[in-house]
């Protein structure tokens, strides 16, 4: 057996690597299920924790009854015309972003999306508009994907971005990933 230091021991055997705690909300400890619920409870909150549970009417209310999303949606809801400047005074900046996006914004089947344009200005796809009860499940999806790849920054950014939106998304995506457990013992 010849000894190696850490800094140059970057295979570390499963002998080495320090077991999880007993709280832990890791899912290689817990059922994945388990976690979401807890997660939910602890945020005061009820997010669908199955799969299946992301339908239509689970996007409508929740965009409804968000803080940030429910004025803008009530508003897209009632009038396609963009509130004027004096109704929008007291909205919450995230709020007050998305008003500001009002012509990129529509209701399709009672859910809130976003036009979002690539780059080179060819094509262009619908964003859903994430509600706050959804982003934490959605961002472990993304970052750990199907395979558990704990994808990195831009990876994740590129995923998120395609697919979903929220006024605080990129922000969001970076602390998760300095969040993320399984990135931060790696790395």
């Amino acid at each position: 057996v010849i000894h190696r230091p850490g800094n140059r021991h970057g295979n570390a055997d499963a002998l080495s690597r320090r077991p999880c705690p007993t709280r832990t909300h890791c899912t290689a400890c817990r059922p994945e299920e388990d976690v979401a619920m807890c997660n939910a409870a602890q945020r005061g909150c009820e997010a669908p924790v199955e799969a299946g549970l992301w339908t239509t009417e689970s996007l409508r209310e929740a965009q409804e009854k968000d803080e940030e999303l429910g004025v803008v949606y009530v508003a897209l809801r009632n009038s396609p015309e963009q509130p004027p400047t004096r109704d929008v005074m007291l909205w919450s900046r995230s709020a007050k972003i998305l008003w500001r996006q009002w012509p990129r914004l529509k209701l399709k089947n009672g859910v809130m999306y976003r036009r979002w344009e690539a780059p080179d200005g060819r094509s262009f796809s619908w964003q859903l508009v994430v509600p706050y009860v959804f982003r934490e499940e959605l961002f472990r999806r993304t970052h750990t994907g199907m395979t558990g790849g704990h994808l990195g920054l831009r990876k994740t950014e590129g995923q998120l971005q395609r697919r979903m939106y929220w006024p605080t998304w990129r922000s969001d995506a970076q602390l998760w990933i300095k969040w993320c457990g399984p990135c931060a013992q790696y790395h």
